[in-house]
């Protein structure tokens, strides 16, 4: 019996062995091999002056504020909604700003809209502009202007904040993770032209 007791107390001391490292080295193992290969980072991008550029200011006339909207044309990008919000504008507001559309338009987009912005004078460049001619009207704006319907990451949003002027948006999740710490002020309501012109009324009032 006592050799059989000691045979026993043997194989337990084994087990306890195997036990000790199923419980103690497996997770540890486990842990190496399922450990992340690469820890995810958020890396932003970077804000820059395109090489070469040299900052101009609107000094031709201190009456109006150059507006200006830039990019290639889109229905999201909600050059309509600028026009409606022209519109709205009461006619001495109107005067007292300078808007230009810059960029191509999509074929068959925005006909009627291009006609009515000749009508209330915003300037619609609608062709593809070399990137020294937009960025000299960059340059030469009061406001950068985003009235987008939607967005999920913007390449013309990162070149306006380079030039380090106001900029509008729309009231977007994208542009308030971008421009977090921008004031409250500067965002409105997407497609919503009435909220855009009482915008720009703040804006011209130096509310905002």
């Amino acid at each position: 019996l006592h050799r059989i007791a000691q045979n026993v107390d043997h194989h337990l001391a084994q087990l306890h062995i195997v036990a000790y490292v199923v419980l103690i080295y497996l997770p540890v193992c486990a842990a190496l091999v399922f450990k992340p290969l690469v820890t995810a980072l958020t890396a932003y991008h970077g804000i820059y002056l395109p090489e070469g550029y040299s900052a101009k200011q609107n000094i031709e006339n201190g009456s109006y504020k150059r507006i200006i909207m830039f990019g290639t044309q889109n229905r999201y990008k909600g050059a309509d909604v600028l026009i409606e919000a022209m519109s709205l504008l009461p006619k001495g507001y109107q005067d007292k700003l300078k808007v230009t559309i810059m960029g191509k338009t999509e074929v068959g987009l925005y006909g009627d809209y291009i006609e009515r912005a000749r009508l209330l004078g915003v300037e619609w460049i609608n062709k593809f502009v070399p990137d020294e001619e937009l960025y000299q009207a960059i340059g030469e704006s009061d406001l950068i202007l985003l009235p987008y319907r939607k967005i999920s990451q913007s390449g013309v949003l990162l070149l306006a904040l380079s030039y380090r002027k106001p900029i509008l948006t729309s009231d977007l999740p994208s542009f308030r993770e971008t421009l977090e710490g921008y004031p409250k002020g500067y965002f409105f309501k997407p497609d919503n032209s009435q909220a855009l012109a009482d915008m720009l009324i703040q804006y011209l009032d130096g509310k905002i």
